[in-house]
Parts: structure tokens; sequence; C-alpha cells
């Protein structure tokens, strides 16, 4: 079955979505008003692959402190090989920034388990009955995670 671009109408994303299909830049304070939540997951899910990878730009407009949102062109063209390569863009964006954090996440697990090893064995030295306690032990569903 091939996965929906657009959210159902009435929710947060469609909402943002209709919003940013003028084409114009659009103040997150604004965003936040006009679809009256937090814009992070609405965005997120625009984004990413529930939705087929809408390309929203953040922008910066000389002058402002903030950035804006602002839909990508090529998904306004009418041109569907221009949407296609906007989504491509997209989507190969959000596969970088992925395993951009399962790397960071990865490095960080093979981190915390040399010290958890290192932590537990100095007290299981200066207390060992501690090595009999559960709180101490890691979680089966932890261990190769």
């Amino acid at each position: 079955m091939k996965q929906k671009s657009f959210p159902k109408r009435g929710t947060p994303a469609r909402k943002l979505l209709e919003l940013l299909s003028d084409g114009r830049a659009h103040d997150r304070n604004e965003i936040a008003q006009l679809i009256g939540e937090d814009m992070r997951s609405p965005l997120q899910d625009l984004r990413g692959k529930k939705y087929r990878y809408w390309y929203i730009h953040n922008v910066r407009i000389k002058g402002e402190r903030q950035t804006f949102l602002k839909l990508d062109p090529r998904h306004l063209s009418g041109d569907e090989q221009l949407d296609a390569l906007a989504r491509a863009e997209r989507e190969v964006l959000y596969l970088l920034g992925s395993y951009s954090h399962a790397k960071s996440a990865y490095l960080r697990l093979t981190k915390l388990s040399r010290e958890l090893v290192i932590a537990q064995t100095r007290l299981f030295e200066l207390y060992p009955e501690a090595a009999n306690s559960p709180q101490f032990r890691q979680k089966k569903d932890q261990s190769e995670e």
C-alpha cells in the first residue's frame, strides 16, 4: 500500500502543511498560535517517513532573530518530478540525521557499558553483597540493546 503524503484533515500536521502551502516563510510563533500546540511533532511527521518526506526548510530572514519555516517550492510546482526530487533530497537528509543520531547513541552506549563495568567492579570490591542485588545489575532487556 502506498504511503499517504497528506495528513488527515483537522490534524496539527495537516494544519501546518496547509499553512505552509502558500509558499511563504512563516514565523514559528505564528505557526504555534494557528495550529494550537507545539509544532515539533507535526513538523517531524511531515518531514519524515510518515508523510513521505515533505521538504520544509528552516529559513533565516535578515534582521530577524528567529528562524522561519518554508515549504520547498518544488512541492507546489505541480510537477511530479520536481516534487519527487524534493522528497528524495529530504529523505536523504532525514536518513543522514538518523544515522548520525544512531552512531552517537552507539558510541555513548559503548562508553557507558565500559563505565558501568568499572563502577560495578568498584562497588562489588567495596561491598561484595551488592553483587547479589538485582538493583546493581543490568536488566536482561537492557543488556544488548
